[in-house]
């Protein structure tokens, strides 16, 4: 099927984009790529789960586009790069795009290019349920980025006190310092978040 673009994006990343699932499906009866990357580095998953889009990411799913790592994937805002489906839908909070993903053989404890894995871009945007699927479901709580940073030091940093506490019962170590010498409490200190500074004493 050749590919028409549609304001600059392919029809099903389009579809996928706008959480049309009733098109994306006539698009992949005509023969549409399932695991096209748009100029972005985008797949239509990426896109779905990106913005939260359980049922449409189904379909996409179900007719076999990849759940692993695309080049380069959407979080909420299109000037962030999550890495992944499973990354880009914990970074929006989407529990349901994240339970069908994990269903599905995405990796919970997959790093992106930066180290960070799906539990770090929930606890940066402050997503308390994701945090938790995601922990039920094997997340490793003190994975390290590639700048040393647990989950518990982004939630500290951003004054996310609920995800402290979430990670904290679950076993998060305080103890751990960063690449630049710092436990998530400083990061929390340093940022001006005294309550989640206090959590972490």
């Amino acid at each position: 099927m050749p590919e028409t673009r549609l304001f600059g994006a392919p029809p099903l990343h389009a579809a996928a984009r706008d959480g049309d699932t009733a098109i994306a499906g006539l698009l992949i009866d005509k023969g549409a790529d399932v695991d096209a990357m748009d100029g972005n580095g985008h797949s239509p998953l990426c896109l779905a789960a990106a913005l939260g889009h359980a049922e449409t990411a189904r379909l996409l799913v179900d007719r076999g586009a990849s759940v692993k790592e695309d080049e380069a994937c959407w979080e909420e805002n299109p000037l962030h790069h999550a890495g992944d489906p499973l990354r880009a839908a914990a970074s929006g909070g989407y529990t349901d795009t994240i339970l069908l993903l994990l269903e599905r053989g995405a990796r919970v404890n997959e790093p992106g290019l930066g180290g960070d894995t799906a539990l770090h871009a929930a606890a940066r945007r402050g997503h308390v349920q994701a945090a938790r699927v995601l922990l039920e479901h094997g997340a490793r709580v003190n994975a390290r980025s590639g700048t040393g940073r647990t989950a518990l030091h982004l939630a500290a940093e951003e004054g996310h006190a609920d995800v402290v506490r979430v990670l904290v019962a679950s076993g998060a170590d305080v103890s751990i310092r960063d690449g630049r010498g710092k436990t998530a409490a400083d990061r929390a200190r340093s940022e001006g978040e005294g309550a989640c500074a206090e959590l972490l004493r």
